[in-house]
C-alpha cells in the first residue's frame, strides 16, 4: 500500500499546522488529543495505533527503540527529523515523501531527515 493510503496518528509533537496540511492529503488523520491519548506512553500510542492499522507520525526518537527492544506489535511509524523547529520545515519533508510515493507493507519503520535542502529517506522493513 502506498504510505499515504494508510490512516495515521500523530504524536504531540506534531504542530497543529502540520496536522492540517496533512488532512488535506491522507485519507484519515488523528491526533493523540482526539485519541484521548494526551500524555500517555508511547506504548499506549503504538497499541491504539495497531488495532486501527495506523502509522504513527513523530519526531520522536522513543517509539523506534520501542518496537525494537520490546518488540511491540505496530504497523507502521514515520519518524521526521529534525523536528520541533519550524512547521514548514516538517511540511517540506512531507511533500517530498509525497513524491516519492512509497510503496510499504507493515510493519515498517520510514526515516526521513532533512539536512540543508537535501531529505534523506531510509526505509525498514520489519517482517
Amino acid at each position: 500500500m502506498k504510505l499515504f493510503e494508510y490512516s495515521f496518528v500523530c504524536d504531540e509533537n506534531i504542530h497543529h499546522i502540520v496536522v492540517d496540511f496533512l488532512k488535506t492529503h491522507v485519507k484519515s488523520i488523528k491526533t493523540v488529543s482526539e485519541l484521548n491519548l494526551t500524555s500517555q506512553d508511547d506504548e499506549k500510542i503504538l497499541e491504539v495505533a495497531h488495532t486501527t492499522q495506523s502509522v504513527v507520525l513523530t519526531h520522536d526518537n522513543d517509539f523506534g527503540k520501542i518496537v525494537f527492544m520490546k518488540k511491540v506489535p505496530f504497523t507502521g511509524i514515520v519518524y521526521l527529523r529534525p523536528g520541533h523547529i519550524v512547521p514548514l520545515f516538517t511540511i517540506e519533508i512531507l511533500k517530498s515523501l509525497f513524491e516519492k510515493d512509497f510503496e510499504l507493507e507493515p510493519p515498517f519503520m520510514l526515516i526521513a531527515e532533512r539536512k540543508k535542502e537535501d531529505i534523506k529517506v531510509r526505509i525498514r522493513s520489519l517482517d
